[in-house]
């Protein structure tokens, strides 16, 4: 299979009686939101990283923080699910069931593999553990300049 044939999976939730369509997230999606909300990147990852909890476990602790503390956040990755990431506004509007159903949806199609979600904050700690080093060189060279 070639990427041009790449189907990439959706799942419709019903909100106010429309159709909503929302995809996995991609690195890219994940990367510009990381950016805008490192801090609570950082607190969920802490929370997910022990990967022994078993994926059922992984996924009801990141949507508690998600719902909990971090609500424009949660708007802003079903916006981008919905390919509207310019449209969070709107979500922060939308029922908290539906808000949560389409999250359940897009957390469903990101991290489809067992245990995914816990793999992958394993890796993008390690991957910042890695680059620390680096970012610290580029900063103080940023600063001296």
């Amino acid at each position: 299979m070639s990427l041009a044939d790449l189907k990439i999976e959706k799942r419709v939730v019903k909100v106010a009686g429309q159709e909503v369509a929302v995809r996995g997230l991609s690195f890219a999606d994940l990367t510009k939101l990381f950016v805008a909300h490192a801090r609570e990147f950082n607190e969920l990852l802490v929370a997910i990283s022990d990967t022994e909890r078993g994926q059922e476990a992984v996924l009801k602790i990141a949507i508690q923080y998600l719902s909990e503390k971090a609500e424009v956040l949660l708007a802003k990755i079903i916006a981008a699910a919905a390919d509207e990431p310019g449209e969070y506004e709107a979500v922060l509007k939308i029922p908290g069931p539906a808000q949560l159903e389409l999250l359940m949806a897009v957390v469903g199609l990101t991290f489809a593999e067992p245990e995914a979600l816990g793999k992958f904050a394993s890796n993008i700690s390690g991957l910042l553990q890695m680059a620390a080093p680096a970012l610290k060189t580029l900063s103080e060279a940023t600063a001296q300049a």
